[in-house]
C-alpha cells in the first residue's frame, strides 16, 4: 500500500485550489486498491471532507517529515504532496508567480509527471496529453454540506424571487486589494442596495446598514447554526447568484466550481495584480469574467451599476481599471510553459 499524503499549510482558498487535480487523482488510482489518500492542512476539516479521504490536522501538531519549499517526495513507502502554489515559484516570472487556473494547471502538470515515475502508473491519458487548466475546476458535493439554510432562504426570505448579488467582502488573507484599498467594499454595496431594490446583495462580512434598506443580507445570519465555517454553503448559495465579486478570498474562490463556470453568470474578481485572479487568461467557460484592477471603489461602484442595470455591454472577459476596459479575445500564449 502507497499512501500519498496531499498537504498545505496556507489559508481556506489555497487548498481549494487544487481540489480538480486532487479530484482526478483520487479517482485515478483509488480503483486499483494499492493506494490510500490523506489531507493534511491546519484549517476546519469540513473544507474539503467531500474529497472522501481522511483529513489530518496540522492545527495542533505537525509531525510532517517535509516542508514548505519542497514539492513531491517520497520517504519510504508515503508521497508528500505539497499543494501550495508558493513551492513551485521557480516555474514562474515575478507578474505570473500565484494562484491563476493556468499556473495552478503547469504545477499539477509538473506533480502528475513526477508522481507517474514514483509509482510506475501512468497518469496521462496518452503520450501527448497536457492537463487541461478545466481539468482544474472542481465539483463540490453539496450534500455532504449543510445547504438547508441556503434553500430555506431561497425559499422562504426571498420566495423564490432570483436577482442576487453575492459580495464576498471580508478580509483577503494575502494582499489582493493592498494598494488599492479596497476592503469592506460598504460604501459600493449600500449605494448598489439602494439604487437597485428589485436586486438582493448577500455579503459574507456583515457591516452597517442604514435601516431604510430591506436587500442586503449576511452569510454569517443566514448560516447562523452551520458548524465548521460555511465556506462550502457559500459557494452552494452562489450557485443561485446573477454576480459573484470578489478578490480570490476564501469564499470568492470557493465559488469556481464547474456550476458556475459552466453557466451564464458573472465573476466579477478585484486585485491589485492579474496573478491574484484565478480565472486570468482562461477562457473555456459559459460565465463572463471581468477583472478590476482599479483603485476608486466609486468607479467599480459605477461599474457594478451599469452591470446590474444592464446599461454597458460589456464583453465577456475584459479587463478594467479606472479609465480602460480592455476586451481580452483570445489567451495568451502559454506553450512556454
Amino acid at each position: 500500500m502507497i499512501k500519498i499524503v496531499f498537504y498545505n499549510r496556507m489559508h481556506n482558498g489555497d487548498l481549494f485550489l487544487s481540489k480538480g487535480y486532487m479530484q482526478r487523482l483520487i479517482q485515478t488510482l483509488t480503483p486499483s486498491g494499492k493506494f490510500k489518500f490523506s489531507f493534511a492542512h491546519k484549517n476546519s476539516p469540513k473544507l474539503l471532507s467531500d474529497l472522501g479521504i481522511e483529513i489530518i490536522s496540522l492545527n495542533r501538531t505537525d509531525t510532517l517529515p517535509v516542508d514548505d519549499n519542497q514539492t513531491v517526495t517520497k520517504i519510504e513507502d508515503t508521497i508528500y504532496i505539497n499543494t501550495w502554489v508558493g513551492a513551485y515559484r521557480g516555474f514562474f516570472t515575478k507578474t505570473q508567480e500565484h494562484a491563476t487556473i493556468g499556473m495552478i494547471n503547469v504545477m499539477w502538470f509538473s506533480i502528475f509527471y513526477t508522481l507517474q515515475s514514483l509509482i510506475g502508473v501512468r497518469l496521462f491519458r496518452d503520450f501527448q496529453e497536457r492537463l487541461s487548466p478545466k481539468d482544474g475546476i472542481p465539483t463540490t458535493d453539496w450534500s455532504k454540506f449543510v445547504i438547508g439554510p441556503a434553500n430555506e432562504f431561497l425559499e422562504k426570505t426571498l420566495n423564490g424571487k432570483r436577482n442576487i448579488v453575492l459580495f464576498c467582502n471580508g478580509f483577503s488573507m494575502s494582499g489582493q486589494t493592498t494598494y488599492s484599498n479596497i476592503h469592506l467594499m460598504e460604501g459600493a454595496i449600500i449605494t448598489l442596495a439602494m439604487n437597485n431594490p428589485n436586486y438582493t446583495f448577500v455579503c459574507t462580512h456583515s457591516i452597517e446598514i442604514p435601516e431604510k434598506i430591506k436587500n442586503v443580507y449576511f452569510t454569517d445570519d443566514i448560516f447562523a447554526g452551520v458548524l465548521g465555517g460555511d465556506m462550502n454553503e457559500i459557494a452552494y448559495l452562489s450557485t443561485f447568484c446573477d454576480i459573484i465579486i470578489g478578490k480570490s478570498s476564501g469564499p470568492h474562490i470557493y465559488s469556481h466550481v464547474k456550476d458556475n463556470v459552466n453557466r451564464p453568470c458573472i465573476f466579477f474578481t478585484i486585485s491589485d495584480r492579474q496573478s491574484d485572479d484565478y480565472l486570468y487568461n482562461f477562457y473555456d467557460m459559459e460565465a463572463t469574467h471581468l477583472f478590476f484592477v482599479g483603485r476608486s471603489e466609486k468607479n467599480m461602484t459605477m461599474i457594478l451599476h451599469g452591470l446590474i442595470q444592464n446599461q454597458i455591454k460589456y464583453p465577456q472577459f475584459a479587463v478594467i481599471n479606472d479609465e480602460t476596459l480592455i476586451h481580452i479575445e483570445k489567451p495568451l500564449d502559454l506553450r512556454n510553459f
